[in-house]
């Protein structure tokens, strides 16, 4: 696979868009990944202010994420940065803070469902571990879904345990029996 990534930025932002409009994109398109980043009650930011709000990230000092290619066409996108970028992680049973540790985190993935099962995801994780480290980030923490069966498409956007555990990651905390916290010193 020739693969490649980039910041989201500004002037990439059109590539974002389009990954979003595919087949099997419609649950990201409506959240633009900026769920975990809002700030106070659900739905804060209405839906059509989502994708300006990810675009005025995206044109700001520190990108909110990553964008993979194959081969020039962007085939994926990986939200990343400093935990307290993203406020409603405070607030979950589920990847609620572990510790005073000073960690990126890695909420969601995306990958175009005729790229999946490719090795796009982990390709996403390893360019999102060196995104952070050029950001001089310490740690990755990620929230992945660990289940006994196969996790439905439309859950995985989190990641998968496994892909985790190939990569280095260690388990620090399970506040539910299908879902992790793992991290990764970089």
């Amino acid at each position: 696979m020739d693969f490649s990534w980039a910041p989201l930025t500004g002037e990439n932002f059109a590539d974002l868009d389009e990954l979003f409009s595919r087949p099997g994109g419609h649950i990201v398109k409506q959240c633009y990944c900026v769920w975990f980043r809002e700030r106070g009650g659900a739905g804060k930011i209405p839906g059509p202010e989502r994708r300006p709000f990810l675009k005025s990230l995206a044109e700001g000092e520190l990108p909110p994420g990553i964008l993979g290619y194959r081969d020039g066409i962007v085939i994926g996108w990986a939200s990343i940065g400093p935990r307290h970028d993203f406020i409603r992680l405070e607030r979950s049973r589920v990847m609620k803070k572990v510790d005073d540790e000073p960690v990126w985190s890695l909420p969601c993935f995306f990958v175009d469902p005729a790229y999946r099962g490719q090795g796009v995801a982990t390709a996403l994780l390893k360019a999102a571990q060196d995104f952070a480290r050029a950001h001089h980030a310490d740690t990755v923490e990620a929230y992945p879904v660990d289940r006994p069966d196969r996790t439905p498409d439309d859950s995985a956007f989190f990641g998968l345990k496994t892909m985790f555990d190939r990569e280095g990651y260690s388990e620090v905390a399970r506040h539910k029996p299908t879902r992790v916290i793992v991290r990764k010193k970089l």
